[in-house]
């Protein structure tokens, strides 16, 4: 025999319908809520998409790649100069190919691309691992770096020499600089060339 269902008084079915509609009302709050942490979501996600664009264009540039070839000469011709100035009594020639405009061609451009990597954003909060250890190498480098800010120009600080030891010790220490630097820059445009390709 079925049971029958009972029947709510007049403030018991008010009652209820008061629990129903602050249960409505929390819902629809609870909703506006996740509509605006969207639209805060989506807008992160634009900016993310832009600057990610903006960073697959350089780094598909010519100049990019420019860049990275003469990086890895520079880094070589250094060493080969900080080699034979090493230990010898008189300073020796360059090597061939490597002259004091070249060094500082690659100086100036190891500068822009510490330019560049300054001005871009910062991850946004939700930014995925990536952009986190991305951005990690972008600070290392311009950190890195810094000792160019103030780097004198190099013919300039040819001549400034005092002595033909203090000039090897200069230029030691200059040529050990620009290797370092080129070994470096390259090594992390590389990271972020390879990070943000698809």
């Amino acid at each position: 025999m079925p049971v029958p269902t009972p029947v709510l008084t007049n403030s018991e079915s008010d009652s209820r319908v008061a629990e129903l509609e602050a249960k409505i009302r929390q819902l629809e709050s609870e909703n506006e809520r996740l509509k605006t942490e969207n639209e805060q979501l989506n807008s992160e996600l634009v900016k993310v998409t832009a600057v990610l664009k903006n960073l697959q264009s350089l780094v598909n540039s010519s100049s990019y790649t420019n860049t990275l070839s003469e990086l890895n000469e520079v880094q070589s011709k250094a060493s080969e100069l900080a080699y034979f100035a090493e230990g010898l009594p008189d300073l020796p020639p360059l090597p061939p190919g490597l002259t004091v405009s070249r060094i500082n061609d690659a100086v100036e451009k190891a500068r822009s691309l510490r330019d560049i990597l300054k001005i871009l954003p910062p991850p946004p909060p939700l930014a995925p691992i990536w952009w986190t250890d991305l951005d990690n190498m972008r600070q290392t480098f311009i950190d890195m770096t810094e000792w160019m800010e103030n780097l004198e120009d190099l013919p300039g600080f040819l001549s400034s020499a005092q002595s033909l030891e203090e000039l090897r010790s200069r230029i030691q220490g200059y040529v050990v600089n620009v290797e370092s630097t080129a070994a470096d820059a390259k090594s992390t445009m590389e990271k972020v060339r390879d990070a943000v390709s698809p």
